[in-house]
């Protein structure tokens, strides 16, 4: 008899055994991230009523992550899920890792759940390698209730109160230099949908930009896209550009943050910083690592970038139409909002070689040196025929913040002789105020020459006149294109 008992109890037990779900682990017993990814669907082929799939981050124990299908607090199999239970809207699931793969798996609306479940299941996700989107591409107006609601008034209440139409949810804690964003508003239609990605790590989720680059850590120039002799630099707290002389406040240096994935850009007089939330200025700051002190960068093609302020992807570095000043601005996608980044020590300053000086009116016009006639070491306008005559040095004089100008043929100093006429020449040393030069920056790659001597006096073509041997003077500035000239090596 007792062993009869035994018999049945035993028989008993493997039938209970058989009874319970499997695959079910206890969520808390495997110390699962608080993070979770929801997926609307609805039961095939009614969608009048929708509910959630979720899908936990299941660590592996090995650095990495599986995503599982998750209910009541039990991780199950995708064999669990309702077989009815279809996809709501067209969803584009993207994964990518820091070697540059990227992939896409279109799921699309009435697509079985459990089949989706099994696709999710089979993704690993290595901690700090590789990231993910959720990008819903379209959506279906839902269809009118059959019922009136006084029939059946579930009908009358599609979705549930929070859910709105978006189709997919992130839960949980994501980590960002972005603040309390809410990147569930994110996911669907707003201009933002594609620019977000959200890196797999042990403790949770981060939110980065997603088209960001790297460069090495170091010391750069931050030249203006359309013209490269024109730099950033931090002269106290403002942050303007000026011409490249090489000094110490035009000199950055560069330090990812792994943790932010943005750069934290640093000039000898602080962190380059957005002044604050709602303005436009930028400012050289002490470092407090905020938000607004951090930096992405996004590579636009010929060694061009943008720089993207980390309080918000919309806030872009940008050279103001004065030239002079550096702005936030929002995103224009022009030359202004463009820069070319070289290390300090591979590029060469205005003080370095030498150049042609070239008019805006005929680019094929450079001035000159005389070298005979009646009127020697006068300068005028002429063919480029690459000589010497037409090469010119610079030398910067720091306590005038300004240039002599050298030819190369003679070594004579380009200057107004302010006491006779208003003729220029390149001729004699000595060292007066009427030989140096204040370089303005106008845009387009060109300049204006103002004398020392009196600023509102600028180099002239005169008469507009581009024929071979047209004089150069100083006249009055009244920004015409006789006035406006370009450098080049």
């Amino acid at each position: 008899m007792k062993r009869i008992i035994k018999i049945f109890f035993m028989v008993l037990l493997f039938s209970v055994k058989l009874l319970l779900p499997k695959n079910t682990v206890n969520a808390e017993t495997k110390s699962i991230s608080n993070n979770s990814i929801k997926f609307l669907a609805y039961n095939y082929p009614w969608d009048l009523k929708t509910e959630w799939v979720e899908f936990k981050f299941v660590p592996q124990g090995n650095g990495t992550a599986k995503l599982k299908y998750y209910l009541n607090g039990k991780i199950l199999s995708p064999k669990d899920i309702n077989r009815n239970l279809t996809m709501y809207y067209n969803t584009d699931f993207k994964t990518g890792n820091i070697y540059g793969y990227e992939g896409i798996t279109h799921f699309i609306r009435g697509q079985r759940m459990y089949n989706i479940a099994e696709i999710l299941e089979s993704l690993t996700f290595t901690y700090g390698v590789d990231h993910f989107q959720i990008i819903q591409s379209s959506y279906t107006v839902p269809p009118p209730p059959i019922l009136p609601p006084m029939q059946d008034p579930s009908y009358g209440q599609r979705f549930i109160p929070d859910e709105g139409m978006n189709g997919a949810l992130i839960l949980g804690t994501i980590y960002s230099n972005l603040g309390n964003r809410n990147f569930n508003d994110d996911l669907r239609y707003s201009g933002t949908r594609g620019l977000y990605q959200f890196r797999v790590e042990e403790d949770g989720l981060y939110a980065q930009y997603k088209n960001q680059v790297k460069i090495p850590d170091g010391e750069y120039i931050i030249k203006t896209a359309e013209n490269e002799n024109i730099v950033i630099e931090s002269g106290g707290v403002k942050v303007e550009t000026n011409n490249y002389i090489g000094t110490n406040n035009q000199k950055f240096s560069f330090i990812y943050d792994n943790k932010h994935k943005a750069y934290k850009i640093k000039g000898n007089n602080g962190v380059l910083s957005l002044f604050n939330k709602n303005g436009s200025d930028v400012m050289s700051y002490q470092d407090s690592s905020t938000n607004d002190q951090f930096w992405y960068l996004e590579d636009v093609g010929n060694s061009k970038y943008r720089f993207i302020n980390a309080s918000s992807i919309f806030k872009r570095l940008n050279l103001d139409s004065n030239n002079k000043n550096i702005s936030i601005a929002e995103r224009r996608y022009n030359i202004k909002q463009e820069f070319k980044i070289v290390k300090y020590n591979e590029n060469s300053s205005l003080t370095d070689g030498e150049w042609e000086i070239v008019s805006k009116l005929n680019n094929n016009k450079v001035l000159n040196l005389n070298i005979g006639g009646i009127d020697p070491s006068n300068v005028t306008i002429w063919d480029n025929a690459n000589v010497t005559q037409q090469k010119w040095k610079f030398e910067y004089n720091s306590s005038k913040n300004a240039f002599r100008i050298k030819n190369s043929y003679n070594n004579g100093s380009l200057e107004w002789n302010a006491s006779s006429n208003t003729n220029v020449h390149a001729l004699g040393s000595g060292d007066v105020n009427e030989q140096y030069w204040l370089l303005e920056y106008v845009g387009d790659g060109y300049y204006i020459f103002k004398n020392y001597h009196n600023p509102n006096m600028v180099l002239d073509l005169y008469n507009s006149d581009t024929r071979n041997a047209s004089n150069i003077q100083v006249f009055r500035r009244n920004n015409g294109d006789n006035q406006k000239f370009k450098l080049v090596r």
